[in-house]
């Protein structure tokens, strides 16, 4: 899991890099006939931009093909076949995830390998949604993409980001994929729906058994934590009722805190929307409007 954690957070840096190989554009100032890398060399004139199709860039070709085609697209292949493969044990583990429970063994009998293995790629996210993460993936080499493929051109560029952009926060509000803290008591909901229209349905079936082993995993969770209750206070824990309503409100203070402040999908619309924003002041600043102001030059 941590493997993976690591390997998505090097994703688009990594990607920039291998695409960066390929971006050869023209001098901005001259046009010599030959076109130029976006990085330096010391090998290349001393430090200065490497031409294209010799020396150390015509090199680099072959090894930035090979490693595109196993890690840019070779890591999303391998996600999108290990979220296919198990996406049945991983749909119950984020419903089990929904109640609280599935961190050890005896309350996830199923899915506690998976959750151990994989969750970093689909623990933030709905049981409906547990593909997202290949929403993202595709986002970022887009956006890689489209940022070193264009860069000659600067507004074509930032429009081409801006529709990546757009097209993630339509498709973002319309799912609201993450699993916040508010959005779990929703989910569980929505499976008592399904399992309920299961009786009548057939294509609703399997969320009826689903919910059936959610509870069995529930339910063995409540009499470890009993078990484990009991024996570290030496006495049965659960009959001081004053106790349990003290931690019965503090949990309700922190739940409602944790609802407003750490709601996952708020916060990736307001990011997506600031990336959005961000996009368009450099469309307004590179579309020649401003070309006669030399008070804002610094801000272009």
């Amino acid at each position: 899991s941590v493997f993976l954690i690591i390997m998505y957070v090097m994703y688009l840096n990594v990607t920039r890099k291998s695409l960066d190989i390929f971006n050869c554009n023209p001098l901005p100032e001259q046009d010599d006939g030959y076109t130029y890398t976006s990085f330096t060399s010391l090998s290349c004139d001393g430090g200065s931009l490497c031409r294209c199709g010799e020396g150390i860039q015509d090199r680099l070709v072959p090894l930035a093909a090979v490693f595109l085609v196993l890690y840019s697209a070779g890591f999303p292949a391998a996600v999108f076949a290990t979220l296919k493969r198990n996406h049945e044990l991983i749909r119950e583990d984020q419903y089990l995830r929904a109640s609280g429970v599935g961190d050890i063994r005896a309350s996830n009998p199923r899915a506690y390998d998976i959750r151990k293995r994989y969750s970093g790629v689909y623990m933030h996210f709905k049981p409906e949604c547990t593909y997202w993460i290949m929403n993202i993936l595709a986002r970022k080499f887009a956006v890689a993409a489209g940022a070193l493929m264009f860069r000659s051109n600067t507004t074509f560029q930032l429009s081409v980001i801006l529709l990546v952009l757009f097209v993630s926060f339509c498709l973002h509000l319309q799912y609201r994929p993450y699993l916040s803290t508010g959005e779990r008591s929703i989910v569980l909901r929505q499976l008592d729906e399904k399992a309920e229209r299961g009786r009548d349905l057939v294509e609703f079936q399997s969320y009826t058994e689903l919910q059936r082993r959610v509870q069995e995993c529930v339910k063995k969770h409540k009499e470890v934590m009993h078990k484990k209750g009991a024996r570290f206070d030496g006495k049965d824990m659960w009959k001081d009722s004053a106790s349990m309503g003290q931690l019965a409100k503090a949990v309700a203070r922190r739940r409602r805190a944790q609802e407003l402040f750490f709601d996952y999908n708020t916060v990736e619309a307001v990011l997506l929307a600031s990336s959005i924003l961000i996009c368009l002041g450099g469309v307004m600043f590179s579309s020649g409007r401003f070309d006669d102001r030399p008070d804002i030059l610094a801000q272009r």
